[in-house]
């Protein structure tokens, strides 16, 4: 085989394979929810708040990860963002928070890089 030719076949191979990876991402959550999140208005009733989640100690630590056993992976996220902003005083409470839809891990991936530096 020539080198032009063994160039063609790795050119086609990367492509393919590029493509291939490509059409595993697709979301395939077209349903009538998938679009914008749309915001509420007012404070949530009191019949719709949940009571609070004890989340105890975290299961597992390491020095970049700690791991919360818990089935409830919203108040796991409520529960580590007052545990990093424990918001006390005004001075270390957030600027700002970012929300997202809890079916698109992508989203709250990108979300996260948002974050500042932890109160310390």
């Amino acid at each position: 085989m020539s080198r032009l030719t063994v160039r063609l076949a790795l050119t086609v191979l990367a492509l393919w394979s590029v493509l291939g990876l490509a059409a595993c991402g697709r979301g395939g959550n077209d349903g009538p929810d998938s679009g914008a999140p749309v915001a509420g208005i007012g404070a949530p009733k009191e019949a719709d708040q949940e009571p609070e989640v004890d989340l105890g100690f975290p299961s597992f630590a390491t020095k970049n990860t700690t791991r919360v056993a818990a089935s409830d992976p919203v108040a796991v996220a409520a529960a580590t963002a007052r545990a990093v902003y424990p918001g006390l005083t005004p001075e270390s409470r957030p600027d700002a928070v970012a929300l997202v839809d809890r079916r698109d891990w992508r989203t709250a991936l990108a979300a996260s890089v948002l974050m500042s530096s932890p109160v310390r």
